[in-house]
């Protein structure tokens, strides 16, 4: 494998989507009406919940179905991160794949030397997932990263092409010169330019300070687009209530 033209490296948050497996753990088991919009999470279908996720402007994913009328901006992001720290493998368990799957897939399944796969994983129930979507492949057509807690612990030197959800994770790559970065589609990734809503840029802050160092594209993480407009405002209101 070592005479490989293409080495590609996958976060795991871009193969599978935690912000989907932590509304699906609130579903479950916290079921606060007080704080959380659960009655969106009842109703609402499961390509218009991705549709909004993808779309939201604030990388907390709990912005989609926080009460803003009760908790603020602060409360919001300490929960989200005592959620991420107490409960992650449950979060992970819940998640589900998003189309870069595919491609991990069909990079795994090419029986060449055109790249080798790696996905970065710091928990086993992480490992257990991309072993169930590769569970059909051999095992020696992709290769595990391992980690402790934080991105900056990998050496991503050795790898040609990198796979990442948020924009400003790649802040916190090592040695980017010259990689190929490939970053989620994802509305709180972007800044809006004017009063167009279909006109964005990757955040310029991020951009500057990485100018010139690596190439970057974008990724699609899902194929969706949203039901909304179909409601009139009372019943879009019914289903935040």
């Amino acid at each position: 494998m070592d005479d490989v033209s293409n080495k590609v490296l996958f976060l795991f948050d871009v193969l599978f989507d935690l912000d989907i497996g932590l509304f699906n753990l609130i579903k479950k088991e916290y079921r606060n009406k007080d704080l959380l919009h659960i009655k969106l999470l009842d109703t609402i279908p499961m390509n218009e919940l991705k549709y909004l996720c993808i779309h939201r402007q604030d990388p907390n994913p709990l912005s989609v179905i926080v009460n803003t009328d009760v908790v603020s901006e602060d409360d919001m992001d300490s929960l989200h991160a005592q959620f991420m720290y107490e409960r992650y493998s449950d979060i992970v368990k819940y998640s589900i794949p998003t189309n870069v799957c595919k491609l991990l897939y069909r990079l795994a399944n090419v029986d060449n030397n055109i790249s080798t796969v790696y996905i970065a994983c710091k928990d086993a129930e992480e490992v257990k997932q991309i072993r169930n979507i590769l569970k059909n492949l051999p095992k020696e057509t992709y290769n595990f990263v391992p980690y402790h807690d934080l991105i900056s612990e990998i050496d991503t030197s050795k790898y040609d092409t990198i796979f990442i959800k948020s924009y400003y994770d790649i802040l916190r790559l090592k040695d980017i010169e010259g990689k190929n970065i490939m970053v989620a589609d994802c509305d709180f990734n972007k800044v809006q330019l004017g009063e167009n809503k279909d006109e964005s840029v990757l955040n310029p802050e991020v951009s500057l300070q990485i100018s010139g160092k690596a190439e970057i594209s974008i990724v699609e993480l899902y194929d969706v687009t949203s039901v909304l407009d179909e409601y009139d405002d009372d019943e879009e209101d019914i289903l935040y209530e």
